[in-house]
This record gives C-alpha cells, sequence and structure tokens, in this order.
C-alpha cells in the first residue's frame, strides 16, 4: 500500500487507543513502544493511505539546562550561537 499522508495526533492514553484498534479491526504493524525520540507511539495505515500517528510525550528526567548544552558546545574561541530548534551549536 502506498503511503498518501501522515498525521499525528497526541493521545492521553497511547495503549487504551491501541486496543480500540484491534478491536475495530486495524492492524498496527507494531505494537505502542518507546520510541528514541521521546514518544510511546503506535501507527497505523487507514484504508484510505493515510499514515496516523498516535503518541503521548515520554516523561524524562530533568533535561540539562540550556546553559549547560551550549557550555558543552562552545569552540576554542568560545563562540556559541542558538539555533532556532533551540539547539545550541558553534562557530569556527
Amino acid at each position: 500500500m502506498v503511503v498518501v499522508g501522515t498525521r499525528h495526533f497526541h493521545v492521553s492514553d497511547v495503549d487504551a487507543l491501541y486496543k480500540r484498534a484491534l478491536k475495530a479491526g486495524h492492524q498496527p504493524p507494531t505494537a505502542p513502544h518507546d520510541a528514541e525520540w521521546g514518544e510511546h507511539y503506535f501507527y497505523l495505515t487507514d484504508p484510505d493511505g493515510h499514515e496516523l500517528s498516535f503518541a503521548r510525550p515520554i516523561r524524562r528526567k530533568r533535561a540539562r539546562s540550556s546553559a549547560s548544552i551550549q557550555a558543552s558546545h562552545r569552540t576554542a574561541s568560545g563562540r556559541v550561537t542558538t539555533a532556532p530548534s533551540g539547539f545550541a551549536c558553534a562557530l569556527s
């Protein structure tokens, strides 16, 4: 089947929605699992070829502060810039 588009939905209970999808006759390719990008998720493809992804953020341990992230990305000259996405990157 050709995927014609993807939609992402954040839901409060991924596992319960997965069970509902199974009861409704859908066959998701995987069970809900924790992804490396920080979401508990599963996806399925609807009859029209749209990939539907259902996820919730995983609560992580306290992230490093932006100051410590920037400090770890300094060049020898000490110059640092912050990209629009919030990631720090150093300029030479």
